[in-house]
């Protein structure tokens, strides 16, 4: 099978998979914003951001991941600094988006299945946004599958979502 052949085929995978995510979503309950943790203390990641100003959303993360460290909640935090990272790679400092995903990586919190697909995702959005999309397309399929199995319907989503980004870009090249 030839590289357009297989990538064609990826893409039917990938929209089946999201057809059955949809009605997952829609079975369970969980709605497409619903991407915070199950500890109500924290709020949901998506109503911390503003987008179009990331160094404000960099200072919200920061706070929030503080406070879940002072609450000794490691996963939060983690998952907090992620999106610090992200911040970083809005901003086209991928070296310091990359420097925050290592900390976070091996820091305490790590071993999260959300946190492993925030990172995974993170990376994949550094790499993509360097112009990698190729690189970050594996990125993004590791998160799907690890979010998928975990049942983190929200994240198999997004990660879904930025393999579908980079598929168009990698058949671009």
């Amino acid at each position: 099978m030839d590289l357009k052949s297989r990538g064609g085929a990826v893409m039917q995978v990938l929209r089946a998979s999201l057809l059955i995510l949809g009605v997952m979503i829609m079975a369970t309950g969980c709605g497409p914003s619903s991407d915070g943790g199950p500890d109500p203390r924290w709020p949901q990641i998506r109503d911390v951001w503003d987008f179009s100003d990331p160094a404000a959303s960099e200072i919200a993360f920061r706070d929030l991941a503080a406070q879940a460290g002072e609450a000794g909640d490691e996963s939060f935090q983690a998952e907090a600094l992620t999106q610090v990272a992200r911040t970083f790679s809005l901003r086209r400092d991928f070296d310091a988006a990359n420097a925050v995903l290592d900390e976070v990586e091996t820091g305490p919190g790590a071993d999260n299945a959300r946190v492993q697909v925030r990172i995974l995702l993170e990376r994949g959005r550094t790499l993509n946004s360097a112009g990698q999309a190729e690189e970050a397309q594996g990125l993004f399929e590791r998160a799907f599958q690890v979010a998928s199995r975990q049942d983190e319907f929200f994240l198999a989503g997004d990660a879904a979502h930025m393999v579908g980004i980079t598929e168009d870009l990698v058949g671009e090249e």
